[in-house]
């Protein structure tokens, strides 16, 4: 996240660099200007993006990691028999037990 916000923050540096820039013509200035605040909406609409995600799934994992069991496809997983990647954001059986994976996002916790 916080790479993120940097590289926001050098792309609005440069679009203030270069519209101050007087060597540069009007023409390419509004161009590379148009194309970094372009870059910049789409860096911050990523960013929230994926802040909303991890919101979403943040209490199906807690639930996971505290023994609770999870629907995936109307199939019932727990801790006993996956385990939960962080880096993929799904659910892998473990050694020895046959199983799909699952992507957590696809989850719910069981009532």
């Amino acid at each position: 996240m916080y790479v993120a916000i940097l590289s926001i923050l050098i792309l609005i540096a440069l679009i203030l660099f270069i519209s101050k820039n007087a060597q540069l013509t009007k023409g390419v200035k509004l161009t590379v200007v148009t194309i970094l605040v372009i870059a910049t909406l789409l860096q911050a609409t990523y960013e929230w993006l994926n802040l909303e995600s991890a919101k979403r799934i943040k209490p199906i994992v807690l639930a996971f990691k505290s023994g609770k069991t999870l629907i995936c496809e109307d199939k019932k997983i727990d801790n006993k028999s996956y385990i939960y990647e962080s880096g993929t954001s799904s659910l892998f059986p473990k050694e020895g037990v046959i199983g799909d994976t699952y992507s957590i996002a696809k989850c719910k916790i069981q009532k």
